[in-house]
C-alpha cells in the first residue's frame, strides 16, 4: 500500500519530538507505514470519552469564572478558529480522500492545502493587527480574533495527517489525530481559564497547548502559492465549506447582532452543551471515510446507526441536565430553554450531514456537496434576516435546523445516487446502499 501520511518525500520532514511522545504513540499515531486498522469500541469509548469531558469540563468552567461579555468575546475567537480550520486551506482538505485521484496527487494536495491553511492565518492576522492600530478601542476583540486563527493554524498539521489514514484505511491513527486537533484547543481554554480572567490570555494559551500536543505538517509557502492559482480545483469545496461555515455559525452573529454580545455568549453556551454530544459521533466519521474509500458498503450502516443512536442519547442527557441543574452551572448566563428543540434536531442531522458529504467527496461527487451546501447557507440566511431579527434564539435555533434538514435531504438523494448500479431502477438503490 502506498503511504499518503505526508508530504512529498523531498518535502517530508524527519521525525522529531512530537512524532516521538508518549501521547503520540498510546493514540497511535506515531510516522510510519500504513496499517489498515479496524476502531474497536473500547478505544472509541475511551476517545469519545476523554472528548465529552474535556467539552463538559469547558463548558461548565468558562461560563462560570469568565463574565458573559468575555466568555462571549472566547465563542467569537473559537469561530474564527473553526472558519480557518474549515476554509484557511480552500476546501482542499476534502479533496485528499476523492480516491478518484491518484495517491501523489492527493499528497501534493495536503501538502498545498496546509501551506493555504498557514499563509490565510497570517493574512488574517496582519490585518487584524493593522485594524487594531486603527481602532484601539477594539484591539481586545481584534486580539482574540487573531489569537483563535493562529490556533487553528497550529493544529492543522494533524487534521491532514488524519484524512491520509482515513484513505489508508487506518481507522485508529485517522481517529487518534483527529482527536489530537479537535481536543488540543480545549485543553488550553481550560488551562488558560485556569490560570487567567483576561478573555485574550485564555485564548493564548489555547494557541500554545496547540503547539505542544500537535504535529506540524511541514509544507512549505510554494505550495500554496501554486494552489491558490488553481482555482479550479478548490472553488467547488470551497463554496461547501464557507456555506457550512455559515449555517452552523450565523445564527451566533446574527443573534449577537440583534441581541448583543452577551445573549449571542448565552445561546452560545447552550448551542456548545448540546454539540458536545456530536463527539459521540467524530470517532466513527473516519470509521465511515476510511470504509467507503475501501468500497465497503455494508459496515458502513453499522457504525452510523451505533453513533447516531449514541449521540440522540447524549442530547437527552443534555437536555435533562439543561432543564434540572442549567441556572446552577452557568449562573451568570441566562440559557435560552426555548431554542432546545431547534438545537436537537440541529445536532441529530449534522452527523448525517457530516458523513454523507465525506463519503461523497470520496466518490469524487464535490459538485453535489456543493449544491447541497450553497443551498443550505441561502436557507439559513434568508430564514435569520425574516425570522432571528424579529424573535431570538428560539427561532435562530429553528431556521439552523431548517436548512441542516435542507441539506441532509439533499445528500441524501445525491448519495442514494451515486451507489445505483447503472440502468438500475429505484427500487434497486435500497439494496445498493443497505
Amino acid at each position: 500500500m502506498t503511504s499518503e501520511t505526508g508530504l512529498p518525500p523531498d518535502d517530508l520532514p524527519p521525525p522529531g519530538f512530537f512524532d516521538r511522545s508518549p501521547a503520540r504513540k498510546l493514540l497511535g499515531v506515531t510516522r510510519g507505514p500504513p496499517v489498515r486498522s479496524h476502531l474497536s469500541f473500547v478505544r472509541y469509548a475511551v476517545l469519545t470519552g476523554v472528548g465529552l469531558a474535556l467539552s463538559a469540563l469547558q463548558l461548565v468552567l468558562l461560563p462560570r469564572w469568565l463574565s458573559a461579555r468575555d466568555f462571549g468575546l472566547v465563542v467569537l475567537s473559537l469561530s474564527v478558529t473553526h472558519a480557518v480550520l474549515m476554509f484557511g486551506d480552500l476546501g482542499l482538505s476534502r479533496l485528499c480522500i476523492d480516491k478518484s485521484r491518484p495517491p501523489a496527487q492527493r499528497g501534493r494536495l495536503r501538502a498545498e492545502g496546509q501551506s493555504l491553511a498557514l499563509m490565510s492565518t497570517a493574512a488574517l492576522v496582519t490585518v487584524l493587527a493593522a485594524l487594531g492600530a486603527l481602532l484601539p478601542e477594539r484591539r481586545e476583540l481584534l486580539g482574540v480574533l487573531a489569537l483563535g486563527g493562529l490556533a487553528a493554524a497550529v493544529v492543522s498539521g494533524d487534521r491532514f495527517r488524519a484524512t491520509a489514514r482515513e484513505v489508508d484505511g487506518d481507522e485508529v491513527a485517522a481517529a487518534g489525530h483527529n482527536f489530537l486537533w479537535s481536543n488540543a484547543p480545549k485543553v488550553g481554554l481550560l488551562l488558560g481559564v485556569m490560570m487567567f480572567r483576561s478573555p485574550i490570555l485564555v485564548v493564548a494559551v489555547s494557541a500554545v497547548m496547540g503547539v505542544a500536543l500537535c504535529s506540524p505538517y511541514g509544507a512549505a509557502p510554494k505550495h500554496g502559492l501554486v494552489a491558490a492559482r488553481r482555482y479550479r480545483v478548490w472553488l467547488f469545496p470551497f463554496l461547501s465549506i464557507v456555506s457550512s461555515f455559515v449555517v452552523g455559525w450565523s445564527d451566533t452573529y446574527f443573534v449577537s447582532a440583534h441581541l448583543g454580545v452577551a445573549r449571542a455568549g448565552s445561546y452560545e453556551a447552550m448551542y456548545r452543551l448540546m454539540g458536545a454530544c456530536s463527539y459521540v459521533f467524530l470517532p466513527w466519521g473516519s470509521v465511515v471515510v476510511s470504509r467507503v474509500s475501501h468500497g465497503e458498503r455494508r459496515p458502513v450502516l453499522r457504525p452510523l446507526v451505533l453513533a447516531m443512536t449514541l449521540t440522540g442519547l447524549a442530547l437527552a442527557a443534555a437536555v435533562a441536565l439543561v432543564v434540572a441543574a442549567g441556572p446552577r452551572l452557568f449562573p451568570n448566563l441566562r440559557l435560552p430553554r426555548e431554542a432546545i428543540p431547534g438545537l436537537v434536531v440541529f445536532f441529530m442531522l449534522w452527523p448525517v450531514a457530516h458523513c454523507l458529504g465525506s463519503a461523497l467527496y470520496v466518490r469524487a461527487k464535490a459538485a453535489a456537496v456543493t449544491v447541497a451546501s450553497v443551498a443550505s447557507a441561502v436557507v439559513a440566511l434568508l430564514g435569520h434576516v425574516i425570522f432571528t431579527l424579529r424573535g431570538g434564539p428560539a427561532e435562530a435555533a429553528a431556521v439552523s435546523a431548517s436548512a441542516m434538514a435542507v441539506a441532509v435531504i439533499l445528500l441524501a438523494r445525491a448519495y442514494a445516487a451515486s451507489v445505483r448500479p447503472s440502468g438500475a431502477a429505484a427500487p434497486s438503490e435500497t439494496a445498493a446502499t443497505g
